[in-house]
């Protein structure tokens, strides 16, 4: 994949994933009814932990860290690249706030672009990372559907994900 394809697919794929939230409440976003499932939340801003762990902090020159909190608030498990906040405690994570969150999706959305547009070309590694970074935007698109539904279907009053029509 080129570039330019790369960062139109990256950027397609993160506003899916905000697309999918659009029709959430606040107090949708921190629900967490079991330890397998995961806050809202959590899952926007782990995608983007992902992208500036594996991508921006390795290959962009001069990038500098979002919230150094947020490494290990929004790792998952992998236990290479430092620790991690308990999964079955994500709920607990009330600060940042949902705003602070899509302020992170933002900046590290705007440092992808930033570092593909300053590439002449990047080298296969980089790309690769970047296209499994993508993936695992969709498979957390998934992830955040099934949690929610579980979470929603937890609700005294059985709240619709969407408005039926």
């Amino acid at each position: 994949m080129n570039q330019n394809t790369l960062l139109k697919t990256f950027t397609r794929m993160r506003c899916k994933t905000v697309e999918l939230c659009k029709s959430l409440e606040l107090e949708d976003y921190n629900l967490q009814c079991m330890d397998d499932v995961s806050p809202t939340k959590w899952h926007l801003a782990h995608t983007s932990w992902f992208f500036e762990a594996f991508v921006l902090k390795r290959y962009a020159s001069n990038y500098n860290n979002f919230s150094k909190s947020f490494h290990y608030l929004f790792n998952s498990y992998y236990q290479r690249v430092g620790q991690f906040h308990p999964r079955a405690k994500r709920f607990c994570i009330a600060r940042p706030t949902l705003k602070e969150v899509f302020k992170y999706r933002t900046y590290v959305d705007e440092g992808i672009h930033h570092f593909l547009h300053s590439q002449s070309s990047l080298d296969e590694e980089a790309l690769k990372i970047i296209e499994v970074g993508i993936e695992h935007e969709q498979q957390h698109q998934e992830l955040i559907l099934m949690d929610l539904k579980f979470n929603l279907f937890h609700q005294y009053d059985y709240p619709s994900y969407r408005e039926h029509k």
